[in-house]
């Protein structure tokens, strides 16, 4: 548990100059590597082009996960080029990590100068990574990162609504790219064995509830 006390709340709370020092740093990353190109991200725009001109026969792949491509029809739709669209794409899954990062730490209590370090040193990285390679990898660290702080909400197998939405984040985290799947059997195991074991309480509770319809 931490603390919810008012100084608790204001020690986690994300600090806006991180955010503006990131959108800052993509910013200049971005124009300056706004020719960089690899194989993957090539392959993710032309089927990105597939969906945005409707060729959906060539846009379907059994390899490549969709979410990413999808992300950059709108763009492309905006008349802006597949490179250009990539690009702000790749800096809103920067932010979007920095969030979820910020949604992890909280969950466990990271607060004060701890916290503002970690959450520096992600924002940092996360420039770095966004222009590495154009890849779906850094959307997919902040769709696990988000899927993770909502198992880690107290009670999470207990409320079907917070059960519901961190489903929802694992499959579109599979959508922009299928190792999500085992990753998320892995954590959804071993997060439920904890909580199995560690609230027995709420185990008979949950299990009165499950059985209750099968007596009656």
């Amino acid at each position: 548990m931490t603390d919810s006390s008012p100084h608790a709340e204001q020690s986690s709370r994300l600090s806006p100059a991180v955010f503006v020092f990131q959108i800052v740093a993509l910013a200049a990353a971005g124009w300056i590597n706004r020719q960089a190109l690899n194989p993957d991200g090539v392959a993710y725009m032309r089927i990105a082009s597939y969906y945005a001109t409707g060729k959906i026969d060539l846009a379907v792949s059994g390899y490549w996960g969709p979410l990413w491509s999808w992300l950059l029809v709108p763009w492309l739709k905006l008349g802006m080029t597949p490179v250009a669209a990539a690009r702000i794409v790749m800096a809103l899954s920067a932010v979007y990590f920095l969030w979820a990062c910020w949604r992890v730490f909280d969950r466990f209590g990271l607060g004060g100068k701890p916290l503002q370090w970690a959450l520096w040193s992600v924002a940092a990285v996360s420039v770095l990574w966004s222009v590495e390679n154009i890849t779906p990898d850094l959307l997919l660290g902040a769709l696990v990162g988000h899927a993770f702080s909502l198992m880690a909400a107290t009670g999470w197998l207990e409320r079907p609504e917070l059960s519901w939405r961190t489903g929802l984040w694992w499959g579109l985290a599979y959508l922009a790219k299928g190792v999500a799947f085992p990753v998320a059997l892995l954590i959804c195991a071993a997060l439920g064995a904890l909580w199995w074991n560690d609230r027995p309480e709420s185990r008979a509770r949950l299990t009165r509830r499950r059985f209750r319809p099968t007596i009656s």
